[in-house]
């Protein structure tokens, strides 16, 4: 902990000591990250044991406190900067995303309102727009936000398409339904839209699964057959959801004729492409998502 209040208040010198120190900290972590394991030995004494060394009882100097930190995060983390990480689902941390999040803590621009942080909220817009424009959707039309992750935008889709097919959802909720809504997505999809289910009031039983083929991609034709038998027996299907980029395997759906399906039956098409989303980076890889346009 750290010796006295005025911690709080550093003098534009101790900034600068302590910033150093940090960054110098920082680029020494990631200079020389093949020197450390990949994942820790973890002993739970050993860990807990570390975390309390410093006390409320004995403060100690900034600089001895971000010692402490850096070091046990040395020791007791998994080190996704290293180059034999593969568990890509937690990527590594590029230096300019660093810099970023230095530059966000220290402005801590406020985007709730445009007044409050103007620039910011116009490079944001900016920056969506140009990624909107990579997918195929017209700059002009696009709109959008950014999400804590996959599961946010996946519970973002759902809620969207829910109140684009059933308008009094969002003010009457769904006592105001005359009939039970269901989607659809593949066995490979992610559970976080069992989670989304559950979120927006829909009940794990609206999601139905659909089987896949010997490439882990979603059956269009099984797809189908269960829209039918769904209308015939009295559901109201709403939603497809196609993914780009199984977490399984990477395996990436048939978009396209998913969305000429969801053209067809007049359904919401989403696509979770949390994973392979960024193949519109690529030129090389951009026809893996052909379609995805017309989500």
């Amino acid at each position: 902990m750290m010796k006295h209040n005025s911690i709080l208040n550093l003098n534009t010198d101790e900034r600068m000591d302590i910033g150093t120190y940090l960054l110098e900290q920082i680029n020494d972590y990631m200079t020389h990250i093949r020197g450390v394991r990949v994942s820790p030995e973890l002993s739970v004494d050993a860990v807990s044991e570390y975390a309390r060394r410093l006390s409320f009882e004995h403060p100690v100097s900034a600089r001895e406190a971000i010692y402490h930190i850096l070091e046990g995060l040395r020791q007791y983390q998994v080190h996704t900067p290293h180059p034999r990480y593969f568990g890509l689902y937690n990527p590594r941390p590029n230096f300019m995303g660093i810099m970023a999040d230095m530059i966000t803590a220290a402005f801590n621009p406020q985007l709730a309102a445009w007044s409050h942080a103007p620039v910011a909220v116009e490079m944001e817009n900016y920056v969506l727009k140009e990624i909107a424009s990579k997918f195929g959707y017209s700059a002009e039309a696009a709109d959008g936000t950014f999400t804590t992750g996959g599961a946010e935008a996946n519970l973002t889709a759902v809620l969207t398409a829910l109140v684009h097919r059933f308008p009094s959802y969002a003010k009457e909720g769904l006592r105001s339904l005359p009939t039970q809504p269901v989607m659809y997505a593949s066995a490979e999809s992610h559970h976080s839209l069992v989670k989304a289910a559950r979120s927006c009031g829909l009940g794990t039983d609206s999601l139905r699964i659909i089987t896949t083929d010997s490439q882990l991609h979603i059956d269009v034709h099984a797809l189908h057959h269960q829209i039918q038998v769904d209308r015939a027996a009295g559901y109201t299907p709403f939603l497809i959801i196609a993914t780009g980029g199984t977490t399984g395997a990477g395996a990436i759906d048939p978009i396209n004729e998913m969305a000429n399906l969801a053209e067809r039956e007049q359904l919401w098409l989403h696509v979770d492409a949390a994973y392979g989303g960024a193949s519109v980076f690529a030129p090389e890889l951009l026809d893996l998502l052909h379609g995805i346009n017309r989500s």
